[in-house]
């Protein structure tokens, strides 16, 4: 069978070309991502400091800003954030169909904790989205653009293997990863998501001003390596459950505050970004961007994460030995870091 028209289109259109990093992951310009955001930026107001393919998205899309199906879009990312939407759009398939994935190929992890929206309503309002408003010619015009910004992120990430990382710190990462620059989603509190299916995990990268990816390194050395993590963090947590909850003692003494408590409002979600925004410095380090992994903790610091230096220093002497060969990956002794985090 002939591919459709629509089809044919999404499949030439040179913007969605990837770029492939160290150790295997890859920079795309993923088509149900950015249906997505540009669904979310259609109706928003333009902003002080907005990318261009902000600008021109919302130009080309805003006559069906009162779309139904755009509507709906925007309203489900009220409900569920733009992490849970992400995290079932990737349980579609290509466009312009977006088929749902069948239920065995979906995450349990995103069966239980992301079961909403319905993926056959969610990818019938994207694929309405990408026919009615034409979105393979959106992306057609903006082609230099979109390349513009994969080989900016790529000029922070070309020289860095993020999956050697994940691998040796969390002890496996059977995933594919890709790293999305979402340069065309409106300005928000969103620096990113770390989404994932059963083959790729993406680290969707938000943009929050004007400024290039490169205009600030430690950025997107961390948002990448951050929401990298999330998906693999999920994965081992299913042979250690109790795990956050036997952690928990430490924000007695030491309670979140700040923006980082405003956010993270239960004590699993704040486990795991400690233990990710933790896992953060020591690939700086790894890297060997000693400053940016001080300017990184300082920042964690600020924003009220009251505990990431007792998870530092808990791990540090598991890390020595892991880097000499002598220690496990974390997946592997991830029930020791309670009593770790006792000494």
């Amino acid at each position: 069978m002939q591919p459709s028209k629509s089809e044919q289109d999404s499949m030439s259109i040179p913007s969605l070309r990837s770029f492939d990093l160290q150790g295997g992951g890859e920079i795309r310009i993923e088509p149900r991502l950015v249906c997505l955001a540009a669904a979310l930026t259609a109706p928003s107001l333009p902003t002080a400091s907005e990318h261009p393919l902000v600008t021109t998205t919302r130009e080309y899309v805003k006559q069906f800003a009162t779309h139904p199906s755009i509507r709906w879009l925007s309203e489900q990312a009220e409900n569920v954030w733009l992490l849970g939407l992400a995290m079932r759009t990737v349980q579609l398939g290509k466009a312009p169909r977006f088929l749902p994935c069948p239920p065995d190929e979906i995450p349990l992890f995103v069966q239980k904790d992301f079961p909403e929206p319905p993926l056959e309503t969610l990818g019938h309002h994207l694929a309405l989205s990408w026919n009615d408003a034409d979105m393979p010619t959106l992306l057609a015009s903006q082609a230099t653009a979109w390349r513009g910004v994969c080989e900016d992120v790529k000029s922070v990430l070309g020289s860095v293997d993020i999956v050697a990382f994940e691998e040796l710190f969390f002890g496996s990462y059977s995933s594919h990863l890709v790293v999305v620059p979402l340069a065309n989603l409106v300005p928000s509190w969103v620096n990113g998501v770390g989404v994932a299916n059963r083959c790729e995990t993406y680290a969707v990268c938000c943009l929050k001003s004007a400024q290039s990816f490169h205009a600030n390194p430690l950025r997107l050395l961390d948002l990448a390596q951050h929401e990298a993590s999330h998906p693999v963090v999920e994965d081992i947590l299913k042979d250690a459950p109790d795990v956050p909850d036997a952690c928990a003692f430490l924000e007695k003494t030491s309670p979140p505050s700040g923006r980082f408590a405003q956010i993270y409002e239960d004590h699993d979600s704040r486990w795991a970004e400690v233990l990710i925004r933790a896992s953060t410095w020591f690939f700086l380090r790894e890297i060997g961007r000693d400053d940016d992994a001080k300017a990184h903790l300082q920042g964690q610091r600020d924003q009220g994460v009251a505990t990431i230096d007792a998870y530092i220093a808990a791990l540090e002497p598991w890390w020595r030995e892991r880097r000499a060969g002598r220690a496990p990956g974390l997946d592997a002794v991830l029930e020791e870091l309670p009593s770790w985090l006792q000494r």
